[in-house]
């Protein structure tokens, strides 16, 4: 859950990036070594939001630019 100037969000799903490179842990869990590429989130404030390809009540949230200092 995030909490965003008093309003609260409920992350339901994450899409993955498929750039960065992944490490298999598993038969069922890969280990992505990268930010996500946006991540779906549904709250109160986005009951009546309704994008095309998205979930009715969703928001996609996405990076703009992404820095990583080494």
């Amino acid at each position: 859950m995030f909490l965003v100037n008093g309003a609260r969000y409920t992350a339901l799903d994450v899409v993955l990036d498929q750039t960065p490179p992944g490490h298999r842990v598993n038969a069922d869990t890969i280990l992505h070594l990268g930010p996500p590429a946006g991540i779906v989130l549904a709250s109160e404030t986005t009951r009546d939001c309704d994008f095309v390809s998205m979930p009715a009540g969703t928001v996609l949230l996405a990076p703009v630019s992404i820095k990583i200092d080494c």
